[in-house]
């Protein structure tokens, strides 16, 4: 067989695999692409942070990500932890640190550790975050449910003045209802009364992962 002939037989054969890498570029679509934050208001707290799903493709390089930041929050001492197979940091933060018993407004002392959580609000791409006020058992059900609920919004204000206005954040008051300790002793009553922070992984993350330049 000539040269002519094997350049020819190369180029047929070269069609079918740049037909398929086109046919990838064209399935792939941005998670966030129909986000509605107003939507998600409406969602439960597992809902959203199940939300967006990541394309398969992009999973590998977006864990890896995660399991990055998950390192450098535990090397600054956070209470960290990896959910959702690896795609999403969860930050959890005890209530006695950032509110006196029974107060609802966040206090000086809750800067120590809010403070240096600020660069990862910056970028309202880079991240959608879900938070959970939770409380002991202490007390009645409705009075842990209002008392989470009002923090909730001493929570909110303080995302609102130390983020990127664009940032999607949802936070709920889950009063009692989602204890990790026994509330029969001191120490997993503490446990209990914290909040919960969850870094999931927003549209630059996905996208960059999608590049390959994550």
């Amino acid at each position: 067989m000539n040269r002519g002939c094997l350049l020819t037989l190369f180029a047929a054969m070269s069609l079918p695999v740049a037909n398929i890498v086109h046919a990838r570029e064209q399935e792939y679509k941005d998670p966030y692409e129909a986000y509605d934050k107003i939507e998600h208001w409406d969602l439960d707290i597992d809902d959203n942070i199940d939300a967006p799903a990541i394309p398969d493709a992009e999973k590998p390089a977006v864990r890896k990500y995660m399991k990055e930041l998950y390192k450098d929050l535990e090397k600054r001492n956070y209470d960290v932890a990896l959910e959702r197979n690896d795609e999403v940091v969860v930050i959890t933060l005890p209530s006695d640190e950032l509110f006196l018993p029974n107060d609802t407004h966040l206090w000086n002392r809750a800067n120590r550790l809010l403070s240096p959580l600020k660069p990862l609000f910056s970028d309202p791409d880079n991240f959608k975050i879900v938070a959970s006020v939770n409380t002991d058992n202490t007390g009645s059900e409705s009075y842990n449910l209002k008392l989470s609920e009002d923090r909730e919004k001493s929570l909110n204000v303080w995302f609102e003045k130390n983020s990127d206005p664009d940032l999607v954040y949802i936070v709920y008051g889950l009063g009692d209802t989602d204890p990790v300790e026994d509330n029969d002793s001191r120490k997993g009553r503490a446990a209990n009364r914290r909040v919960e922070i969850y870094i999931v992984p927003g549209p630059k993350i996905i996208d960059l992962a999608h590049r390959k330049k994550l």
